[in-house]
């Protein structure tokens, strides 16, 4: 993103030290593959690690049972 483009939120510079360290020193994801062409499946296998016919979600706006762990509870 160049000047132009960042300009139009305003010209104040904010310190990103955090964000800046994850750039220099984190991981770089080169590829991404969507376990499901909808997104609530996708979502559910990238938190659960586990593919949507096990988490019997195929379509969106279902509910994920709470019983299966997710990056967060973890």
């Amino acid at each position: 993103m160049g000047p132009k483009q960042a300009n139009k939120w305003g010209d104040k510079v904010v310190e990103t030290r955090n964000i800046d360290w994850l750039a220099d020193n984190g991981a770089l994801f080169t590829s991404m593959y969507a376990s499901s062409p909808v997104c609530s499946p996708s979502r559910a296998t990238m938190f659960t690690e586990l593919y949507p016919y096990t988490l019997n979600i195929s379509v969106n706006n279902r509910i994920m049972d709470t019983s299966y762990p997710t990056i967060a509870t973890v």
